[in-house]
C-alpha cells in the first residue's frame, strides 16, 4: 500500500472511531428519557447519570495522552474500543441505577480516551499538511451530531432504546477488526519536539497550561450536564 493510501486509511479509520464515540455520547442523552421512564428512575438520577459520562471523559484525556506517550497507540486503541463495546453492551443491558452507571462510567472513559491516542497515531503517520489532516478529523462531532443523532433517534423511535446501542456496539467492533488489520505499529518515530523535552513537573507547574486544561474539563462536564 502507497504511503498516501495508508494515511487516509487511518484517517478514515481514526475519524470512524471519532465519530462512533461521539455518537454514543448523543445517543445517551437521547435515551435518558426513555432510560428514565424504563428503569424508573428521577430526573436527579438521570442527570448524575449524564454527569458520571462527561466527568469521565474530560478527566481521562490527560492521563490518556501519558500512556500513550509510554505504550504502543495500536495496542492501547484496540483496547479502547474493546472496552466500548463491553460499556455499550452493560448499557443496553441495564436492569438498575448501579449497572447502567457503571457502564455509563466505562463509555465515558473509553471515549475520552481515544482521542489522545488517535491524535499520536497521527501526528506520527502525517509528514505535511498536518493542519488539512487535523482538520478533517474533527470533522467528526459534527457529522456525529446530525447522522448519528438521527440514527440513535430513528431506532429509538422504531425499536426501543437497547437496540440503539447494539448498534454501536457492531460499528464499534468493525471499526476494532479495521484496526487491528490496517493500523500498525509505528517504528518510526519523529524528532522529539520541544514539548517533549520539558520534564512532566515543569507541565504541571505551568499555571496558564493548567487554567486551561482546567476550564476546558469544567465546560465540558458543565455543557454536557447541562442537558439533562
Amino acid at each position: 500500500m502507497k504511503a498516501h493510501q495508508s494515511l487516509y486509511l487511518t484517517l478514515g479509520i481514526l475519524w470512524g472511531v471519532f465519530f462512533v464515540g461521539f455518537s454514543v455520547r448523543m445517543a445517551v442523552i437521547i435515551t435518558i428519557p426513555l432510560i428514565r421512564e424504563d428503569l424508573q428512575i428521577s430526573f436527579s438520577q438521570a442527570g448524575l447519570l449524564l454527569s458520571i459520562t462527561s466527568m469521565a471523559y474530560g478527566l481521562i484525556q490527560f492521563p490518556a495522552g501519558i500512556l500513550t506517550d509510554r505504550f504502543n497507540e495500536r495496542t492501547l486503541l484496540m483496547f479502547v474500543t474493546l472496552s466500548l463495546a463491553v460499556a455499550l453492551i452493560g448499557i443496553s443491558a441495564s436492569t438498575d441505577l448501579l449497572f447502567l452507571a457503571l457502564s455509563l462510567l466505562l463509555m465515558g472513559l473509553t471515549v475520552g480516551f481515544s482521542s489522545p491516542v488517535s491524535f499520536s497515531i497521527l501526528s506520527k503517520k502525517v509528514k505535511r499538511r498536518i493542519g488539512t489532516i487535523f482538520g478533517i478529523y474533527n470533522t467528526a462531532p459534527s457529522f456525529a451530531q446530525f447522522f448519528g443523532t438521527n440514527i440513535s433517534s430513528i431506532i429509538a423511535v422504531q425499536y426501543n432504546w437497547h437496540d440503539v446501542f447494539y448498534l454501536w456496539v457492531i460499528l464499534d467492533l468493525v471499526l476494532s477488526i479495521l484496526i487491528w488489520r490496517f493500523i500498525g505499529k509505528h517504528k518510526e518515530r519523529l524528532p522529539p519536539t520541544a514539548i517533549n523535552r520539558i520534564p512532566f513537573s515543569a507541565l504541571l507547574s505551568d499555571k496558564v497550561l493548567m487554567g486551561f486544561l482546567v476550564t476546558f474539563i469544567a465546560h465540558s462536564v458543565c455543557a454536557f450536564s447541562a442537558l439533562s
